[in-house]
Formats: C-alpha cells, structure tokens, sequence
C-alpha cells in the first residue's frame, strides 16, 4: 500500500494527471455511495428513483457513468434529492490534491456508508445496549454474546456475517441445527433493544443481498448451503423494509435455474415474510399459487399462496378482496376431496385475525354468496347463516304519527349456535340463546345468563342501541363470529327502515 501511495503521490506532481484523476475519483466515489447506500437501504434503482420522481435509468446512469473526457452532467438538485431519499445530506467541500493520496487506502464501500437518519445515534440516541438473556440456555447465550456487540457497533464487519452464514466463527453450538437457526436466537433478546437489534441485523442481510450472491458467489465452499442460511434468516427476521425488494431481485435472477428445492424453499419463505409495495410478486407468486396449487419454479401450494396474500394484505396494502378471491379458489381446488378438506379450509378461515371485525366477517359472506366468486358450493354452507327476521310491515305516514325504528326478531343459526332475540331500540333485549347443543338460556331485563358469560358479551355488542360498540372477541370461535356479523348487519338494516307509532 505505501508503495501506491508514493507511486500516486509522484503522479500527482503532473498537472493534467491531477486534474483528471481528482475528477474521474469525484465521479467514481459518488456513483460508489449512491450503490452502497441504496443497497445498504434494500432499495432497487427503481425505488430510488420513484423516491425522487424520476425513472429508473437516471439511477443507474449516476451508478454506472460513462467513461470519458467530459464529466458527468449531474444537477446538485437531483443530488440532493437522492441525500434526502437514502436519508442523508449533501456535503460539497474543496480539498486538496494531497488528500487523494491519504483516500486512497481510506476510501472502501464500507466507509462510503451512511446509517439511516432513525439510526443517527446524535438525532435519536438508541436505548442502551442490552445483555444476553440471563434465562435463555447456555448456547444462546453465546451467540448473543458474540452478535450484540457485532450489532451495536458502527463497523459493519460484512466478512464476519458472511462467515457465520457458513458456520464458520460460531460459538461451539453444536452440528444439530443450521446457522441461521442461532443468527436469529442471537438477536432475540427482551425489551425495547430487539426492535434495533433487528433493523441493524436486517441492514447488513441487505448489503449481503446486495452482493447478489445468487449469481456471483461471493463463498468457495458449499454456495448453497450459503444462500439456503442467508435466505432463512431473512425469513425469520420480517425486515420488508430493507428486504423485500433485495429478496425479489434475487428471485428474478434465479427463477427458472436449477438451484436445488432446499434454497427455493428458504427463498420462497423469506419472500412470504417481507412483502413489499410491488404487486408483482402477487401476480407472479401467490396467486399461480392459489389457482393451481403449484408454482412453475417455486415448490409452493395453495396454503403458501394464501399466506403469501394474506400477510402482503397485513403488511402492505389491506384488501380483503383478495383474501376471500383466494378462498374461492382454494375451495375450488378441494371441491373434489371437500370432505375431507372442511376442517382445513374452516382452519384458514379462523386463521385470518382480520375476519374478528363482524363487518369484515359480513363482507366475506356477501362476497361467498356471489355467483361470481369462485366459491363452491360446500365451502359457502361453512359460512352462510341460516336467518329470519321478521320485522313489521311498515304502515303509511298520517296526521298525528311520528317516526320510529321497527322491532326487530331475529333467529340465526351457524353450525351448533343459534340465537332467537327480540330488539327495539332503546329497550332491553329479550331473547333466547341456543348453545353447543345446550338448552335454551333465556334472558331479558333479569340480566343475562352466566353460565355462558362469551354470549353475553356476543349479544350485548351486537343488539343494543349502540350497534357494534366493541368487536366480538377472538375466543368465539368460527360460528359465533358468523353469528354476530350477520346479527349486526341485521340491526344495522332495521335501524334505516323506521316504521311508523302513534
């Protein structure tokens, strides 16, 4: 190095080799940070570029500049505007031509990166460096041990991430589990620490991502294996942010190679858990999925499918729509083997926390009844209601009468609960409850039963004056859920066709 240093020093003492040199590194160092620090974000060019309103070509036009005599011709405007999109400044200075000679072993990739602006420790200090579990066994506290400080520290060390991911430089943690089986046990400590630990961890997956190391190995020994730990423990992390969209990349480069089933699968589970804005992966992944039950490279089926759309609808962009097109679809699939299947498919239904809100449960039925749907007709008795209601026949309005809401007599039934009540607004609720083959539980101005203390909170949400005050809780299970959209959405229509009283 000393010596490039001097063979440099001896050039620069040239006029025009100075110049052109200071300047050919002033368009080298930038095309550089610009790459390392979207990288470093788990941005593509194509993000990037949406950050600053521009097109994807602009970025790769600064990353990769032509070579030539004349300077690029970057505006500082669209400088600054990709700064503030990485979450950085700007920073312009004079120096002079001997410092390119000290740069010159100082300046690498790793020092031309920047923490996000949530991570500049002078704006947001972060909360104190946490121990290793005290309660965790032995080996995890190892890991931890040898991970937190890794983490905490401003030197992102990539070599040693990339050495773990291999097994290499563990603890003495044994042969029975893979790498990324203690990388994630080493984060995963109590207390507000976790959230950071986490980003920081995701950020250096990120540049490794970065690296493509699909395509370009970036190990000697076993890439496979490499990639199947890299792969897992983004899985395992659920960092969309910074990367999702490295994890697309990397399986646009691959799809359709002959990399082994094992590292498909690792891929297929860390692009399942880091959903990002692109709609791409729903068209191109989960939805083959779901209307095939298989996929042309990934070796996923239709549960994986549905798990696909239905964390992009929790961590991307809510569309209940989907979620119920996919059952559809899913029924359709089973219709030949429904018998065997309702319990599974009931299964999916109940693992979908969205489906608590009674509205939400409402809109899944009105879409199962459609003939459009796609759901088959097994699958729509396993959330259709059986109801009556039998509210009176409006009378025509005349001198003297006021308007006020109809009474309303309801009579539900899903799967082994049903509920008869009779409801006016503004009056107590009278009824009876049929429940899980029990005998009828009156109830009325007396209060309510307790020996089925859920069904009084089921009632007492959905057929009062005050609507749906409170959500129907997660513990009711399939029926009553089915019970209290319905019964809800009921009311709901007797509230807006009054009938007429003296």
């Amino acid at each position: 190095m000393e010596a490039n240093k001097e063979r440099l020093r001896q050039n620069l003492t040239d006029k025009e080799y100075r110049e052109q040199y200071a300047d050919s590194t002033l368009v080298g160092d930038i095309a550089i940070q610009v790459q390392a620090l979207r990288r470093q974000r788990g941005l593509s060019q194509a993000d990037l570029a949406t950050r600053i309103g521009s097109k994807q070509p602009k970025i790769s036009a600064i990353e990769t500049p032509r070579n030539g005599d004349r300077l690029p011709n970057w505006e500082l405007g669209t400088l600054c505007r990709i700064a503030h999109a990485l979450g950085t400044r700007l920073k312009i200075r004079f120096e002079t031509y001997g410092s390119l000679v000290d740069e010159l072993e100082t300046l690498t990739t790793e020092s031309l990166r920047r923490p996000d602006v949530e991570d500049d420790n002078v704006l947001f200090p972060r909360p104190p460096m946490p121990a290793p579990d005290p309660k965790a066994p032995e080996r995890t506290r190892w890991i931890q041990e040898l991970m937190i400080p890794w983490l905490w520290s401003d030197r992102l060390d990539i070599p040693r991430l990339i050495g773990w991911l291999q097994g290499h430089g563990l603890p003495p943690v044994g042969h029975e589990e893979e790498p990324y089986h203690w990388l994630l046990r080493g984060i995963a400590v109590k207390g507000p620490a976790r959230d950071y630990l986490e980003k920081r961890f995701a950020e250096r997956l990120a540049i490794v991502l970065g690296e493509q190391p699909d395509v370009q190995p970036i190990v000697d020994d076993a890439p496979d294996e490499f990639l199947l730990n890299l792969y897992w423990t983004c899985a395992g992390l659920i960092r969309p942010g910074f990367l999702g969209e490295q994890l697309w990349s990397a399986y646009r480069r691959l799809k359709g190679s002959k990399v082994s089933g094992a590292v498909r699968d690792a891929l297929q589970g860390a692009l399942v858990h880091n959903q990002f804005g692109e709609t791409k992966p729903l068209r191109e992944l989960w939805a083959p999925m779901v209307e095939k039950g298989r996929h042309y490279w990934l070796r996923g089926d239709e549960i994986v499918g549905y798990e696909g759309i239905l964390l992009r609808h929790r961590s991307v962009k809510p569309n209940l729509e989907t979620i119920f097109w996919a059952l559809g679809r899913i029924s359709k699939l089973w219709e030949t083997s429904f018998a065997d299947r309702q319990s599974r498919f009931k299964r999916l239904i109940e693992g979908t926390p969205e489906l608590n809100s009674p509205d939400a449960v409402n809109q899944m039925i009105n879409f199962a009844s459609r003939s459009d749907s796609g759901w088959q007709e097994w699958a729509r008795k396993l959330v259709m209601v059986d109801e009556e209601q039998k509210p009176p026949a409006p009378r025509e309005a005349s001198a003297g009468l006021r308007a006020r809401a109809a009474p309303l007599s309801l009579k539900l039934r899903q799967g082994s609960v049903a509920v008869l009540a009779e409801w006016s607004p503004g009056q107590p609720l009278t009824g009876a409850l049929y429940f899980e083959d029990a005998a009828f539980a009156p109830f009325g101005q007396q209060g309510f039963p307790t020996r089925e203390p859920n069904v009084v909170v089921f009632l007492n949400a959905v057929l009062t004056e005050l609507g749906n005050a409170q959500d129907v809780r997660p513990d009711f299970g399939f029926p009553a859920r089915m019970l209290h959209a319905r019964a809800y959405h009921l009311v709901q229509q007797s509230r807006q066709q009054p009938t007429l009283h003296t």
